[in-house]
């Protein structure tokens, strides 16, 4: 079975991509801890890395890369967008198996 970008993304969610040590910069406030998934720190990220996908999957450039890249790519840019810190980390290492070299190329591109 072919998976898609948006396969691999919901995948990802499922396992979950915010850890109780993120940081989320705040314009109040230099740093703020928002520690648990169930912040709505967490509705932005899926938003914004869906849209990523969807601009990807129209874009010619992007058909180089697998979809699980472009979804690992995506969830990466969307951290930096909505500005969590660190952007990438060892638990995705360990959700997407994937090294931050393997999709700094689709980052790149993305951003």
């Amino acid at each position: 079975m072919i998976k898609t970008p948006a396969d691999y993304l919901n995948l990802f969610l499922i396992q979950g991509i915010v850890f109780s040590d993120d940081w989320v910069q705040s314009s109040i406030q230099a740093l703020r801890h928002f520690g648990t998934p169930n912040s709505g720190i967490a509705t932005y990220l899926k938003k914004y890395a869906t849209f990523l996908i969807d601009f990807c999957i129209q874009d010619v450039s992007f058909k180089w890369f697998s979809s699980k890249v472009i979804a690992a790519a995506s969830i990466e840019i969307s951290w930096r967008i909505v500005g969590v810190f660190p952007h990438w980390n060892k638990e995705f290492e360990n959700i997407f198996h994937l090294s931050y070299d393997e999709i700094s190329d689709a980052s790149t591109k993305m951003y």
